[in-house]
């Protein structure tokens, strides 16, 4: 991965929406936050990038309750490039939602979305529609 051009106000490089969809792209695990009850929640999920759109599954439970009431989320993942050294977080804003339509359901279940220990396979297919896509990248220095 090449070093991005442009930098914030305290130095972290920022990543442009293709760096970050990649990054999506090549993990499976991320952390899904929200609120509930008045306090932050953060869970590690699987998922699954499709086209823009994260996809994960859940049972019954506050995922799904957050999914059901089309709640805001964020989604982060992070890294560090093996090859180059920086670190690098990209992080997804935006509403989750459930996946219903029955269309849309069988075109969920042809995702490669890898399976969670004890996954029910009568579990929801959720979406995070995203308002905001946003990456920073440490520079090489941080680390020596």
């Amino acid at each position: 991965m090449t070093l991005p051009e442009t930098f914030d106000h305290r130095g972290l490089a920022v990543l442009t929406l293709s760096e970050c969809l990649q990054r999506l792209r090549v993990t499976s695990l991320g952390r899904l936050a929200f609120v509930q009850s008045g306090g932050i929640v953060i869970v590690p999920v699987n998922y699954v990038l499709d086209g823009m759109t994260v996809m994960l599954r859940s049972t019954t439970g506050t995922k799904l309750q957050v999914a059901e009431d089309s709640r805001p989320v964020g989604f982060e993942i992070d890294g560090r490039d093996p090859e180059s050294g920086p670190a690098w977080s990209v992080l997804v804003q935006g509403v989750a939602q459930v996946v219903d339509d029955p269309v849309a359901v069988r075109r969920c279940e042809n995702l490669d979305l890898a399976p969670a220990p004890g996954d029910d396979p009568t579990a929801c297919w959720i979406g995070i529609r995203p308002d905001e896509i946003s990456g920073r990248q440490i520079p090489l220095y941080r680390f020596s």
